[in-house]
C-alpha cells in the first residue's frame, strides 16, 4: 500500500521536559517513515535525522517562567488554583516569545506548505493560530489524561459523575460528596479556561496573525484526532469517542538485552544502579 508522504508541523513550545519526552520517538518516528517533519520546541536533537528540523526555542526559556525553576518540593506544594494561574501565566509568555523568535517569524512569513498540524492542548491554544495560517487540520496530542476543557473539542463524553477530573484524587468509585467535589472541580476548571487562558493567548495571537484570526476555541473545536498519553489499565476505563485514542507507551523504545548474571557488577546507592 501506498502512503502519502506528509508535510508535518510540531508545535510544542511547553519547557516541560517530560511533555516532550511522550511526542520526541513519535516525530522521530514520523521523520524515519519519510514524512518531512518541522518541530518547534525547546527541546532540539542532539544528533540530526533526515526529515526532521528543529526550531530551536531553548533561548526562550527562563527559570521564572517555565519548569526549569521548579525544584521536587516545589511539585507538590500550592492549590490547584496556585496551579492554574502559574500554567496560564507560562503559557501566555510561551506565546509571546515564541511568536516573536527570529525562526518562528521567518517561517510565518514563508511560503511554507504544511498538510497537519500537532499540537498539545495544555495550557494554551494560542498556537492553533499555526492551523489557521497555514489552513491545515489539526492534530491534538495530551502527553497526560486530558484537561477538562479539552474533551469537547471532539465530542468525547466528560461526565464528571463518574470520571475524575485530571486535578482530582478521586477513583471512578465515588461517593456522593466526592461526585459532588469532583463536579465542583470539574466546572471551575471549564469555565476558567476562557477567561484565564484562552483570552489571554487569543490578544497575544492576534498581534501576530491580525485581527481576523478566528477565535482560538473556533479553532480548538477543528481539531480532528487527539492522542492521549493514557491507557485504562491505570488511568481507569471511560468512553472514548473514534477521536480521541489512548497510545499510552507510544514514546517507549525497542528493548534491549539485560547484561548477562555475572558479566558485570552492579551496586545500588540512594536508589541508584551503579556500576
Amino acid at each position: 500500500m501506498r502512503i502519502t508522504k506528509l508535510q508535518i508541523l510540531a508545535a510544542f513550545p511547553y519547557s516541560g521536559r517530560s511533555h516532550f519526552k511522550v511526542f520526541e520517538y513519535y516525530l522521530e518516528e514520523l521523520a524515519n517513515r519519510g514524512h518531512e517533519v518541522v518541530v518547534l520546541s525547546p527541546f532540539p536533537r542532539q544528533q540530526p535525522i533526515s526529515n526532521y528540523k528543529d526550531i530551536n526555542l531553548k533561548e526562550n526559556v527562563t527559570a521564572s517562567t517555565s519548569v526549569f525553576g521548579l525544584t521536587l518540593a516545589d511539585v507538590g506544594r500550592g492549590s490547584q488554583i496556585e496551579s492554574i494561574l502559574k500554567l496560564s501565566k507560562w503559557g501566555v509568555e510561551t506565546c509571546r516569545k515564541t511568536f516573536k523568535h527570529p525562526l518562528v517569524q521567518k517561517l510565518l512569513n514563508s511560503n511554507e506548505k504544511f498538510d497537519v498540524m500537532l499540537a498539545e492542548p495544555f495550557n494554551t491554544d494560542c498556537f492553533l493560530a499555526f492551523g489557521y495560517k497555514f489552513q491545515i487540520p489539526i492534530i491534538a496530542f495530551s502527553s497526560c489524561s486530558v484537561m477538562p476543557w479539552v474533551p469537547a473539542r471532539v465530542g468525547n463524553p466528560d461526565n464528571p459523575s463518574f470520571i475524575p477530573t485530571h486535578f482530582g484524587e478521586f477513583s471512578d468509585k465515588m461517593t456522593f460528596m466526592q461526585r459532588l467535589s469532583n463536579t465542583v472541580s470539574y466546572v471551575a476548571h471549564y469555565l476558567h479556561y476562557p477567561f484565564t487562558m484562552d483570552a489571554p493567548g487569543y490578544e497575544v495571537a492576534k498581534e501576530f496573525f491580525g485581527d481576523e484570526l478566528p477565535l482560538l476555541s473556533e479553532l480548538a473545536r477543528n481539531t480532528s484526532l487527539i492522542f492521549i498519553n493514557s491507557h485504562f489499565s491505570f488511568t481507569r476505563p471511560v468512553p472514548l469517542v473514534p477521536g480521541a485514542v489512548e497510545v499510552a507507551g507510544i514514546h517507549l523504545r525497542p528493548t534491549k538485552k539485560l547484561p548477562k548474571v555475572g558479566s558485570k557488577n552492579y551496586t545500588i546507592s540512594n536508589n541508584i544502579v551503579e556500576q
